[in-house]
């Protein structure tokens, strides 16, 4: 998480959000299965960081039916309402 502490929040304007494939010894962004609980708490940190940014899920392969996908954009939602909600008060 000390990586995202040190962007200026003046250089992010939108946070991309995806699922990947955790071979091992390297992780692979392939943009084809849920965020991961991983993903999510580095998600809530960067909006601490960097506030109320644009979001986009990405989907790129085994694209799933549209529930699925509506189900992560509530989640992100849900995230960052929570978060931001937290930050402020």
């Amino acid at each position: 998480k000390n990586w995202l502490d040190a962007i200026d929040p003046g250089d992010v304007a939108e946070l991309h959000l995806a699922g990947h494939v955790d071979c091992g010894d390297i992780v692979i962004d392939d943009h084809g299965s849920r965020v991961a609980p991983e993903v999510w708490a580095l998600y809530r940190h960067a909006l601490a960081c960097f506030g109320a940014v644009p979001t986009l899920i990405e989907w790129d392969t085994d694209v799933p039916d549209l529930q699925v996908l509506l189900d992560e954009a509530a989640t992100a939602r849900h995230h960052a309402s929570h978060t931001l909600d937290t930050a402020t008060a």
